[in-house]
Protein backbone atom coordinates (compact mmCIF):
# COMPACT_ATOMS: atom_id res chain seq x y z
CA UNK A 1 0.00 0.00 0.00
CA UNK A 2 1.51 3.38 -0.99
CA UNK A 3 2.31 5.77 1.84
CA UNK A 4 1.40 9.45 1.74
CA UNK A 5 4.05 12.16 1.82
CA UNK A 6 3.08 12.92 5.43
CA UNK A 7 3.54 9.26 6.39
CA UNK A 8 6.93 9.16 4.69
CA UNK A 9 8.44 12.41 5.93
CA UNK A 10 6.26 13.65 8.74
CA UNK A 11 4.48 16.96 8.66
CA UNK A 12 6.56 19.87 7.45
CA UNK A 13 6.07 22.73 9.85
CA UNK A 14 6.46 26.24 8.43
CA UNK A 15 6.54 29.45 10.39
CA UNK A 16 6.01 32.68 8.50
CA UNK A 17 7.33 35.74 10.28
CA UNK A 18 6.01 39.08 9.04
CA UNK A 19 7.30 42.19 10.73
CA UNK A 20 6.93 45.58 9.12
CA UNK A 21 8.20 45.17 5.56
CA UNK A 22 10.23 42.00 6.15
CA UNK A 23 8.80 38.52 5.59
CA UNK A 24 10.68 35.28 6.11
CA UNK A 25 9.72 31.63 5.87
CA UNK A 26 11.38 29.07 8.09
CA UNK A 27 10.51 25.45 7.34
CA UNK A 28 11.69 22.37 9.15
CA UNK A 29 10.54 18.76 8.86
CA UNK A 30 9.01 16.96 11.79
CA UNK A 31 11.08 13.85 11.10
CA UNK A 32 10.79 11.04 13.62
CA UNK A 33 11.31 7.44 12.60
CA UNK A 34 10.46 7.95 8.93
CA UNK A 35 10.95 5.46 6.08
CA UNK A 36 11.38 5.73 2.32
CA UNK A 37 12.23 3.12 -0.32
CA UNK A 38 14.21 4.18 -3.36
CA UNK A 39 14.06 2.05 -6.50
CA UNK A 40 15.80 3.34 -9.62
CA UNK A 41 17.08 1.32 -12.61
CA UNK A 42 20.71 1.70 -13.62
CA UNK A 43 21.34 5.02 -15.34
CA UNK A 44 18.41 6.64 -13.51
CA UNK A 45 18.26 8.53 -10.22
CA UNK A 46 15.58 8.86 -7.56
CA UNK A 47 15.68 11.05 -4.46
CA UNK A 48 13.77 12.76 -1.66
CA UNK A 49 14.97 16.12 -0.43
CA UNK A 50 13.64 18.07 2.52
CA UNK A 51 14.60 20.92 4.79
CA UNK A 52 16.40 20.28 8.05
CA UNK A 53 17.43 22.74 10.72
CA UNK A 54 20.82 24.39 10.28
CA UNK A 55 21.36 23.35 13.89
CA UNK A 56 20.84 19.63 13.13
CA UNK A 57 23.41 17.66 15.11
CA UNK A 58 22.33 14.08 14.46
CA UNK A 59 20.78 11.90 11.74
CA UNK A 60 20.30 8.21 12.42
CA UNK A 61 18.35 5.19 11.22
CA UNK A 62 18.88 2.01 9.20
CA UNK A 63 19.69 1.26 5.58
CA UNK A 64 18.77 -1.93 3.73
CA UNK A 65 20.35 -2.36 0.29
CA UNK A 66 17.93 -4.87 -1.26
CA UNK A 67 19.49 -5.33 -4.69
CA UNK A 68 21.44 -3.65 -7.46
CA UNK A 69 20.96 -3.21 -11.18
CA UNK A 70 24.59 -3.75 -12.22
CA UNK A 71 25.90 -2.11 -15.37
CA UNK A 72 29.53 -1.54 -16.40
CA UNK A 73 28.81 2.13 -17.23
CA UNK A 74 27.09 3.27 -14.01
CA UNK A 75 27.59 2.44 -10.34
CA UNK A 76 24.75 1.04 -8.23
CA UNK A 77 24.64 3.33 -5.21
CA UNK A 78 22.71 5.22 -2.56
CA UNK A 79 23.39 8.37 -0.52
CA UNK A 80 22.33 10.02 2.69
CA UNK A 81 23.67 13.53 2.34
CA UNK A 82 23.34 17.01 3.76
CA UNK A 83 24.28 20.31 2.14
CA UNK A 84 23.50 24.01 2.18
CA UNK A 85 20.51 24.73 -0.06
CA UNK A 86 21.33 27.02 -2.96
CA UNK A 87 25.11 26.87 -2.58
CA UNK A 88 26.31 27.92 -6.04
CA UNK A 89 29.91 26.77 -6.05
CA UNK A 90 29.89 24.23 -8.88
CA UNK A 91 30.18 21.47 -6.27
CA UNK A 92 27.42 20.45 -3.87
CA UNK A 93 29.79 20.15 -0.89
CA UNK A 94 27.65 17.22 0.25
CA UNK A 95 28.51 15.38 3.44
CA UNK A 96 27.16 12.09 4.73
CA UNK A 97 27.18 8.44 3.66
CA UNK A 98 27.67 6.90 0.22
CA UNK A 99 26.77 3.22 -0.28
CA UNK A 100 28.10 1.25 -3.27
CA UNK A 101 27.04 -2.21 -4.42
CA UNK A 102 29.90 -4.55 -5.39
CA UNK A 103 28.83 -6.97 -8.16
CA UNK A 104 31.46 -9.66 -7.68
CA UNK A 105 30.48 -10.44 -4.09
CA UNK A 106 26.88 -9.20 -3.73
CA UNK A 107 27.87 -6.95 -0.89
CA UNK A 108 27.72 -3.22 -0.25
CA UNK A 109 30.39 -0.85 0.98
CA UNK A 110 29.60 2.14 3.20
CA UNK A 111 31.72 5.26 2.79
CA UNK A 112 31.99 8.46 4.78
CA UNK A 113 31.51 11.27 2.25
CA UNK A 114 32.97 14.75 2.89
CA UNK A 115 35.11 17.45 1.28
CA UNK A 116 34.96 15.68 -2.10
CA UNK A 117 36.43 12.45 -0.68
CA UNK A 118 34.90 9.07 0.12
CA UNK A 119 36.47 6.87 2.79
CA UNK A 120 35.36 3.23 3.12
CA UNK A 121 34.31 2.37 6.66
CA UNK A 122 32.09 -0.75 6.61
CA UNK A 123 30.60 -3.55 4.50
CA UNK A 124 27.52 -5.74 4.59
CA UNK A 125 25.61 -8.19 2.44
CA UNK A 126 22.43 -7.35 0.53
CA UNK A 127 19.19 -7.45 2.56
CA UNK A 128 21.03 -6.74 5.82
CA UNK A 129 19.66 -3.80 7.86
CA UNK A 130 22.61 -1.63 8.89
CA UNK A 131 22.29 1.04 11.58
CA UNK A 132 23.84 4.42 10.79
CA UNK A 133 24.50 7.60 12.75
CA UNK A 134 25.78 10.89 11.35
CA UNK A 135 26.62 13.57 13.91
CA UNK A 136 27.80 17.15 13.48
CA UNK A 137 29.69 19.14 16.11
CA UNK A 138 29.52 22.94 16.50
CA UNK A 139 33.21 22.96 15.46
CA UNK A 140 32.34 21.56 11.99
CA UNK A 141 33.36 17.95 12.64
CA UNK A 142 31.23 15.16 11.14
CA UNK A 143 31.30 11.66 12.64
CA UNK A 144 29.77 8.72 10.74
CA UNK A 145 29.14 5.46 12.59
CA UNK A 146 28.01 2.32 10.74
CA UNK A 147 26.71 -0.68 12.67
CA UNK A 148 25.07 -1.11 16.03
CA UNK A 149 26.95 -3.60 18.21
CA UNK A 150 30.51 -2.73 17.12
CA UNK A 151 30.17 0.40 14.95
CA UNK A 152 32.84 1.38 12.44
CA UNK A 153 33.54 5.10 12.82
CA UNK A 154 34.93 7.82 10.54
CA UNK A 155 35.52 11.40 11.69
CA UNK A 156 36.36 14.36 9.43
CA UNK A 157 36.58 18.16 9.72
CA UNK A 158 34.22 19.61 7.13
CA UNK A 159 35.38 22.36 4.78
CA UNK A 160 31.70 23.34 4.37
CA UNK A 161 29.86 22.37 7.58
CA UNK A 162 26.73 24.41 6.74
CA UNK A 163 23.65 22.30 6.07
CA UNK A 164 19.92 22.90 5.83
CA UNK A 165 18.86 20.20 3.34
CA UNK A 166 19.00 16.42 3.60
CA UNK A 167 18.70 14.13 0.59
CA UNK A 168 18.09 10.38 0.46
CA UNK A 169 18.87 9.00 -3.00
CA UNK A 170 19.70 5.97 -5.11
CA UNK A 171 20.71 5.04 -8.64
CA UNK A 172 20.78 1.55 -10.13
CA UNK A 173 19.52 0.06 -6.90
CA UNK A 174 16.62 -0.72 -4.60
CA UNK A 175 17.32 0.65 -1.11
CA UNK A 176 15.19 1.27 2.00
CA UNK A 177 15.95 4.04 4.48
CA UNK A 178 14.25 3.04 7.74
CA UNK A 179 13.53 4.79 11.05
CA UNK A 180 15.35 7.96 9.90
CA UNK A 181 15.42 10.48 12.74
CA UNK A 182 16.78 14.03 12.38
CA UNK A 183 17.56 15.95 15.57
Amino acid sequence: MPLSFDQLFGRVTCLVVIGGITAATICSPAVAGEAWSCNAPNGQYDYKTFAISEKTTNINGQIVFHNADFNPKWASLAHISVAKHGADTGDCHCSGIAIYAIAESERVEFHSMANGDHVGIAQSRFETPVTFNISFSPQGVMTVAMGKTHPEISTVSLLHPEHDVMELSCSGSYVSFLNVVVS
